[in-house]
């Protein structure tokens, strides 16, 4: 049945339903749950409910008259001005609001605001949703703070997609190899992997729904170094679907680098001769390597844990107290030559280094001590002690028989002087008589002297003249010996030219002479100018029929040496060592006539200097090279 209809309502007129409808906004607005502000066109508010009041905490007096921005906080301040005239001209607009409430603090709402409700008033609904606004942030603030712990985390962290392709990577896994993002991610994993085999592996086991725990790998970095990693890995997963894997990198590298010299040091321990045993601060011993095993005759599995003093004969005990002291002062002991008992009971002499080990902060935490068996060593240097004894004794029998030997060669030298003296002296005498007698006889009596006659004086004379000759070449070779050696930067070349100008060797038309110019030594000027004198004239005898002599230098197996070369007659190899010994001839007088002497001045000449003297030839008709050498200054020895 239905209600009956109010006639009088409708008989009362527009005006009574207007008014009911006043009440009924009116009530609507004061009871709404929702804050509801109504502004004019120039943002100043014309009313509030009482929920805006309670909202903000102002009375609805305190509001009216107010403009929005006089509410408005600071962070939605900038916004609410720039944007009122824009949001009465489009009619509505929803968002977000920061509001000050009366007592300062900030409320976020959200709001739908309505323009022109009536021509020029325009009404907000707000809602309290500054929880909510608090949650949203925090869950922002947490995501980028999830965010920036794993984008900056210590340990490299990537994806890769079920194509093996990296989907992404946070920094650390970027620096470990060194590629940027670009370079990295998108290209597929096994491209950075040293050992195809492995990665294969790693894939197939993560595509089977294992899970990876430390997993040694190598990867390959952009400079082509290689790094030792962990992995940790396994697979996100969408039912039977492949996501991505979720593995984290662990750069071990040093640490293998750390093992690896370990184990190095470790075999270069074990297989020392020489004890190396590490031991606490207190002595106790903690490891005993091979070679302390076959010195004191202990296997390690009897020594470590036991005490050091255990190797130590008692009347040596305090040595290990005064080492302890020093180690924990942190003093190295170097050489320390001591006792030491074996496992037998035997003493041997040792020489110990001792040095102190410490941790990684510096702080001291034992000693590291190397031994080495010298008895052997000892007996040796007593021995060698014993032979320098002997040696010194004999050294001094030595000098006195030198002593006695060097005087009578004093003696001898003396005589020799005198007898030098007395050829000088009374052989010239002699000589010069019978020359000149020789000479007198054939010049007075020679138209009366028979033929025969004539010719013995002939023969008389050269014999006695070659005498003369020979007593000269003897003065010189006992001079070379005695005389003092002066030696100076000396012109080779202008001396050559010299003698040879002398000697009239330069103008004799037979012979073509070549001599090497800018040629120096260090030498006794007037010596070695014999030496050249007298090689000279050894080619230019020996070379009847003329040719070429030359003069300069060479490379030889004895090193850079001056040589004369000819092209005369040369000589057998044979004899080569012997042609420089006093009056060692090769020829017949009548053939090549000389005192056999030059040559023997020429090498006491060049031992004088210190030098060496040699000559060569392929053999007879093939010309001859006499080689020399002057040695090093004192200077440069």
């Amino acid at each position: 049945m239905k209600p009956p209809r109010d006639s009088s309502r409708r008989e009362a007129g527009p005006d009574l339903l207007a008014r009911e409808e006043s009440r009924l906004y009116k009530a609507l607005f004061e009871s709404s749950a929702d804050a509801i502000l109504i502004a004019d066109d120039k943002s100043n508010y014309l009313g509030a409910n009482p929920a805006a009041c309670e909202l903000l905490g102002y009375t609805e007096e305190e509001l009216l008259g107010c403009s929005i921005s006089d509410i408005t906080a600071p962070i939605s301040k900038e916004s609410t001005s720039a944007n009122w005239s824009e949001f009465v001209s489009e009619g509505k607009r929803r968002g977000v609001h920061y509001l000050l409430k009366k007592n300062g603090s900030e409320v976020a709402v959200e709001y739908t605001a309505v323009a022109n409700v009536l021509p020029g008033v325009h009404a907000s609904f707000m809602r309290d949703v500054t929880a909510r606004v608090n949650a949203e942030h925090e869950a922002r603030r947490a995501t980028e703070m999830l965010r920036d712990f794993v984008e900056n985390a210590a340990i490299g962290l990537h994806w890769v997609g079920p194509d093996g392709k990296i989907e992404w990577a946070n920094q650390a896994e970027l620096d470990l190899l060194g590629y940027t993002r670009e370079e990295y991610i998108g290209r597929h994993i096994a491209e950075f992997h040293a050992d195809p085999p492995v990665i294969e592996d790693i894939l197939e086991r993560l595509a089977s729904k294992q899970t990876l725990q430390n997993y040694e790998a190598r990867l390959r970095a952009k400079d082509g170094s290689v790094r030792h990693v962990l992995i940790n890995s396994n697979v996100k997963w969408d039912g039977d679907q492949f996501i991505h894997t979720r593995c984290f990198t662990r750069d071990i590298t040093a640490r293998k680098k750390a093992e690896e010299l370990r184990a190095y040091l470790g075999a270069i321990v074990d297989s020392s001769e020489d004890a190396i045993i590490g031991k606490s601060l207190d002595g106790k011993i903690e490891t005993w390597n091979r070679g302390a095993e076959r010195i004191f005759g202990y296997s390690a599995e009897e020594m470590i844990g036991q005490s050091i003093r255990r190797l130590i004969p008692k009347d040596r005990m305090s040595e290990e107290d005064e080492i302890l002291a020093k180690l924990r002062r942190g003093e190295a002991i170097d050489h320390f030559q001591t006792v030491r008992l074996t496992k037998s009971g035997k003493q041997i002499d040792v020489s110990v280094t001792i040095s102190p080990i410490r941790d990684a902060s510096g702080m001291i935490i034992g000693a590291s001590k190397a031994a080495r068996d010298i008895t052997e060593h000892r007996a040796t240097l007593d021995s060698l002690h014993r032979s320098e004894e002997s040696l010194r004794a004999l050294s001094e029998s030595l000098e006195r028989r030198v002593e006695e030997r060097t005087e009578d060669l004093q003696a001898a030298v003396q005589e020799l002087q005198g007898f030098t003296h007395c050829v000088s002296h009374d052989l010239r005498g002699p000589i010069r008589a019978i020359t000149s007698t020789s000479m007198i006889l054939r010049e007075d009596f020679g138209e009366n002297l028979p033929d025969e006659a004539r010719m013995l004086l002939e023969r008389q004379g050269d014999a006695a003249k070659k005498l003369g000759m020979l007593v000269d070449e003897l003065l010189r070779l006992s001079r070379i010996g005695s005389q003092l050696l002066e030696r100076t930067e000396t012109d080779m070349t202008a001396l050559a030219l010299e003698v040879s100008a002398e000697s009239g060797l330069d103008r004799d038309p037979k012979f073509v002479l070549h001599i090497q110019p800018g040629l120096t030594a260090n030498a006794d000027p007037a010596l070695v100018r014999l030496v050249i004198a007298n090689l000279f004239e050894n080619a230019r005898k020996f070379s009847p029929d003329g040719g070429q002599i030359s003069f300069g230098t060479e490379e030889t197996d004895k090193g850079p040496a001056f040589v004369v070369r000819d092209t005369g007659i040369g000589f057998d190899p044979a004899y080569q060592e012997r042609i420089f010994e006093v009056f060692r001839r090769l020829h017949r007088e009548d053939e090549y006539p000389g005192t056999g002497v030059g040559l023997a001045n020429v090498k006491r000449i060049v031992q004088r200097h210190g030098g060496q003297v040699w000559a060569s030839s392929s053999g007879p008709g093939t010309g001859a090279s006499f080689f020399f050498t002057v040695g090093p200054s004192p200077s440069q020895r």
